[in-house]
């Protein structure tokens, strides 16, 4: 017997296997949304997300080298950083 538009009845596009066919296809794409967003919100976290996973006197190291702090400031800040280590 002949169901709507020609196809069986039984046609895995029809009834409860497109039902959730569509719902898992609807996951995936919205699943590789996600995932893409997270993509891109931590490749334009630029030096923010990098220096998030070094340490307080990496971050300290590199500024006194870069000229952004004085030496009397980066001594008193690492022995604050390694009193608190």
């Amino acid at each position: 017997m002949m169901g709507y538009g020609g196809f069986e009845a039984g046609n895995w596009f029809l009834g409860w296997g497109g039902m959730f066919s569509g719902a898992l296809m609807m996951l995936f794409w919205f699943g590789l949304f996600v995932l893409l967003i997270v993509w891109l919100a931590r490749w334009a976290g630029g030096d923010f997300a990098r220096n998030r996973d070094r340490g307080a006197l990496v971050i300290l190291e590199q500024r006194f080298a870069d000229g952004e702090i004085g030496a009397e400031e980066f001594l008193e800040r690492s022995k604050q950083l390694r009193a608190e280590q």
